[in-house]
């Protein structure tokens, strides 16, 4: 992580619109990477190449937390959460409770209802009337969109994100949240929809070859209850994958979506 892909703008802003902000989107990947990272050492060094600060770090069944500041704006802070562990026994049995558990405004995936709940006496304390960006990638994003649902707070930038939540949650929580996605990642396509599972947030679609300069006029409509993504896509381009010689499921690597991000920076 360095300047040049985590926000050292003097002017640095947060965009809480329905368009999109292209400087939280760096910030949000490149702390959606970090935080995969147990070293708590190599964490705090952050700050001394960027203008932010680590505040907290813990970790909850294999999943880490991360809370920051904006030096520049103490008011401003990122939470960000980190996806499943590929050794984690916890992650995958959190993953695979696929029964949907009803809320006061729909039903979510069990498993990342009952991460979540334990997060919350963690997050709660830091909330209160700050202006927050919360991220993951993978199922960090699952968690960073659960947070911004309870607290009525914030935007979220998610990358890699699976579907969560039923039709009526979709609908019910309409903060902006901005999904983005390498149309070859088999893990947005899960749950399948046949299990009443919905996409939630806008979602923006990446392609290797593309570089996008413009995503801050990308307007937002609908984005509650927009799924342009199909099941039938998760066989489509694995069999593609397979064709040219590729692991079905590589796009989904954090390091693919922090490598496309740092080619908008060059």
């Amino acid at each position: 992580m360095n300047e040049t892909t985590l926000c050292h703008f003097k002017n640095f802003k947060v965009n809480y619109t329905n368009t999109i902000n292209i400087k939280m989107a760096f910030t949000g990947v490149e702390f959606s990477k970090i935080a995969y990272s147990s070293d708590r050492d190599l964490l705090h060094k952050t700050s001394e190449n960027t203008n932010f600060n680590i505040l907290y770090i813990n970790n909850i069944e294999d999943t880490n937390l991360i809370i920051a500041n904006y030096a520049l704006n103490s008011n401003f802070l990122v939470f960000s959460f980190s996806g499943t562990k590929d050794y984690s026994y916890k992650n995958i049995k959190t993953n695979w409770n696929l029964l949907l558990k009803k809320t006061e405004t729909g039903r979510v995936h069990s498993g990342f209802t009952k991460l979540f709940a334990a997060f919350k006496k963690i997050v709660s304390p830091f909330v209160k009337n700050k202006n927050i960006l919360w991220t993951g990638h993978s199922r960090g994003g699952v968690l960073a969109a659960l947070c911004q649902a309870y607290y009525q707070r914030g935007v979220t930038y998610s990358f890699g994100c699976p579907r969560f939540a039923n039709r009526e949650w979709v609908k019910n929580n309409t903060l902006p949240h901005y999904r983005f996605t390498f149309a070859n990642d088999p893990i947005q396509y899960l749950p399948p929809k046949i299990l009443s599972y919905k996409h939630h947030g806008y979602g923006i679609e990446l392609e290797e070859n593309k570089i996008f300069n413009d995503l801050e006029n990308i307007n937002n409509n609908n984005f509650a209850i927009n799924d342009l993504t199909y099941d039938w896509h998760l066989i489509k381009y694995s069999v593609v994958d397979w064709i040219r010689g590729r692991a079905p499921g590589l796009h989904h690597y954090k390091e693919n979506y922090s490598d496309y991000f740092r080619k908008i920076t060059q």
